[in-house]
């Protein structure tokens, strides 16, 4: 399966599996406090997505945990 990540107005992350023609919600990733700016799954981890906000904060989350990595 493929994962896609989406930015959205609440300020959230929503992850996304992909198999075959289908798309589902696997999940959603909560921590920013304003608008999501930037975000980019990392290609050296691909289990982990970097972001930031303009509540000037970036985060890196663990996609296979659901959760903030604390870096």
């Amino acid at each position: 399966t493929q994962a896609i990540a989406a930015s959205v107005s609440n300020n959230a992350v929503q992850l996304y599996q992909v198999a075959e023609e289908q798309i589902a919600l696997a999940g959603e990733l909560r921590g920013h406090t304003s608008t999501i700016t930037w975000m980019e799954f990392d290609p050296g981890q691909p289990q982990l997505i970097l972001s930031s906000s303009t509540d000037g904060s970036v985060r890196v989350w663990d996609t296979r945990a659901g959760s903030q990595v604390e870096w």
